[in-house]
């Protein structure tokens, strides 16, 4: 089905996204930073009134010298989330086709 939907050029469709790149452990880590970031959130040790909450390393491990900013983090959730759940619908979506 990937391969018929690829090939669809319909104008205003949804977005396709690349399943084949996507591995359970590739998910499995991001589902990993979701609740990283979210477990974060409202808990910035930075405030600056231009740019908002800022997240550093103290906040979110792996950051190193960088910064996060609130509206990056959330994006960054939203984003996870959804390719967790491509992920999940086209695993089922493959199982049903497959059981038929």
């Amino acid at each position: 089905n990937d391969a018929k939907f690829a090939a669809r050029s319909v104008k205003g469709s949804h977005a396709q996204y690349p399943t084949s790149s996507l591995r359970a452990s590739t998910v499995t880590m991001m589902l990993q930073a979701r609740q990283q970031l979210e477990a974060v959130k409202g808990k910035a040790n930075v405030r600056d009134d231009a740019i908002g909450e800022v997240f550093t390393d103290a906040n979110v491990p792996g950051l190193g010298k960088n910064f996060l900013r609130e509206a990056v983090r959330a994006g960054a959730v939203k984003a996870y989330t959804l390719f967790a759940r491509h992920y999940a619908l086209c695993a089922l979506l493959h199982a049903i086709e497959k059981s038929r």
